[in-house]
């Protein structure tokens, strides 16, 4: 399992630093890729890449910092976030290793399309948070741009960092025209439910403001998160 910055244990994942994790992620992707419909005969046409569940994605595992202060001759459970470019060094070299699982995946989905004859695009969904905030969650998407790894970016308005909750779409929009990639933004609909106990967060108004923002700021197209949640209120459905 994951483990901590202070040592605590997280048994509710397990560390990408290790082979045998990225085989069995591996193996789950590469199964999905080559679903065939039962009845219409369909292929999967594309992977979307979760990175929004749990960030960030690599945490402190000991033995992963073992091998970065063997390389750096520093120990990251020291390094604090304040340290500027010290920390984010930290966080490149701990998502390199997320990079080269991407590029197994690309190969994989690769053959598999050669396989059936048809491509299989690859699309990871990741916070809209800024590319910095990328970085600390395990995620170089600048990198996974200029090496073609993927086909798409799906953004999500998630807020996991204390203090941080700017949603600015513009930076992934220049990036995706830059690479000719599409971006697609992300609003959450499971907040639009009976069930959701924060006064005021079922808001219409709000949802429309947001995919306006995101229009505004560049978007290719708008997904809505958990569309089974918007049923939830009479007229909700007519309204999206």
């Amino acid at each position: 399992g994951e483990v901590g910055k202070d040592g605590t244990p997280d048994p509710s994942r397990l560390c990408y630093f290790f082979e045998e994790y990225r085989a069995e992620r591996l193996a789950g992707i590469t199964e999905a890729a080559r679903i065939t419909g039962p009845r219409h005969g369909r292929r999967v046409e594309a992977v979307v890449l979760d990175f929004v569940r749990q960030p960030p994605m690599l945490l402190y595992h000991p033995a992963m910092c073992e091998a970065y202060q063997e390389e750096n001759s520093q120990d990251p459970r020291e390094i604090c976030a304040d340290d500027g470019e010290t920390f984010l060094k930290w966080c490149r070299w701990r998502a390199d290793i997320l990079t080269a699982f991407l590029r197994q995946v690309r190969r994989s989905l690769i053959e598999i399309g050669e396989e059936a004859g048809q491509p299989i695009q690859l699309i990871p969904r990741i916070t809209d948070l800024g590319f910095n905030m990328n970085l600390i969650e395990g995620i170089d998407i600048e990198r996974w741009c200029e090496e073609g790894l993927i086909d798409g970016i799906v953004t999500s308005p998630l807020n996991w960092v204390r203090g941080i909750w700017d949603h600015d779409l513009r930076p992934y929009s220049v990036l995706g025209r830059r690479f000719g990639i599409p971006v697609i933004a992300g609003v959450s609909l499971n907040q639009q439910t009976r069930f959701h106990g924060i006064e005021g967060s079922v808001s219409a108004a709000v949802l429309a403001r947001r995919v306006l923002d995101y229009q505004e700021q560049g978007a290719e197209g708008i997904a809505l998160y958990q569309s089974e949640s918007g049923l939830e209120f009479d007229g909700f459905d007519e309204f999206i």
